[in-house]
């Protein structure tokens, strides 16, 4: 008797090709969970941007040489015709002042642990530590900021670098400051690279 004629619903996969029309059930879980991964990154990101979280940008105070320069939103304080030039030696940790009449301050410089390092300049995404080095001998150099132990401050934020010579206190976000190395309130010298365009 002859058989009534049957259509196979998947042919290939009774011959032996069971891939072809067929998708993997491990590639359809590998790409729901890529779909799930990429979800739960994007709604954190969102969500870190709402809530005003931000990540932590270390800003150190670079070696080299250094020229003074206006600090931004400063109107009186510090004595920069004292002083022309920096040189930032961070393998011995010492500074160089070089004055207008060509006289040379030398100093140790003391590197203090990150933990202390002040906040500043903050953003939605991003907060930024400025790393302070504690100026040795003050009685040859406090006269450059006035009274107190003077301090160099990498300013925030990472551009322009800016070096900060002013005396220690409220730096950043501190209470009474103005979100950078110096506020308006403080006696500070600024620093630009020697040969920014900026300056």
């Amino acid at each position: 008797m002859k058989q009534p004629y049957r259509t196979d619903p998947n042919p290939l996969q009774s011959r032996g090709h069971p891939r072809l029309l067929v998708p993997s059930t491990r590639w359809r879980g590998s790409r729901s969970l890529l779909i799930l991964l990429a979800l739960t990154v994007t709604a954190s990101l969102l969500a870190c941007a709402l809530s005003g979280c931000s990540m932590t940008r270390w800003l150190e105070v670079p070696p080299g040489e250094y020229v003074v320069t206006r600090c931004p939103g400063q109107s009186t304080g510090g004595s920069p015709r004292t002083v022309q030039q920096l040189r930032v030696d961070r393998d011995s940790d010492r500074a160089v002042f070089v004055m207008t009449n060509g006289a040379e301050i030398t100093t140790a410089l003391t590197p203090r642990d990150k933990s202390d390092w002040p906040s500043g300049c903050p953003t939605n995404v991003l907060d930024h530590r400025m790393e302070v080095l504690g100026v040795e001998e003050p009685g040859r150099s406090e006269a450059l900021v006035g009274p107190g132990s003077p301090v160099l401050v990498r300013d925030c934020p990472r551009d322009p670098v800016r070096i900060v010579l002013r005396a220690d206190g409220d730096i950043g976000n501190a209470r009474g400051s103005s979100g950078t190395a110096c506020s308006w309130t403080d006696a500070c010298i600024c620093f630009a690279p020697a040969g920014d365009q900026t300056t």
